[in-house]
């Protein structure tokens, strides 16, 4: 009989740890308290925003290249994965492609 109530307790158990990550797969997966602004973007960056037509906020940083380099630029487009947001992938893209050569 012991046995009978320790498997009910541990299917118990495991059914209460299966509804506790159910419930909140969503901020586990998507920890969007990581996704803050950050105040120190590199000079010369500017922040754009957009609204789509369902309601949601695209968001991207601009940064021009130097002013009078006179040669054709690469553009490049990067979009963050997880808990990035466009200022840590602007200050990431910035620290390893400068837009100024020395």
């Amino acid at each position: 009989m012991w046995l009978v109530k320790l498997l009910l307790a541990l299917a118990a158990a495991y059914a209460a740890l299966a509804l506790l990550a159910y419930a909140a797969q969503t901020s586990l997966l998507f920890p969007t308290s990581l996704a803050r602004g950050s105040p120190r973007l590199p000079s010369g960056a500017e922040r754009v925003a957009c609204d789509t037509p369902d309601g949601e906020r695209l968001q991207r940083i601009r940064i021009s290249p130097a002013a009078g380099s006179g040669r054709q630029r690469t553009i490049v487009f990067a979009f963050g994965g997880n808990a990035w947001n466009a200022d840590d992938m602007a200050i990431y893209l910035h620290e390893r492609l400068p837009t100024r050569r020395s």
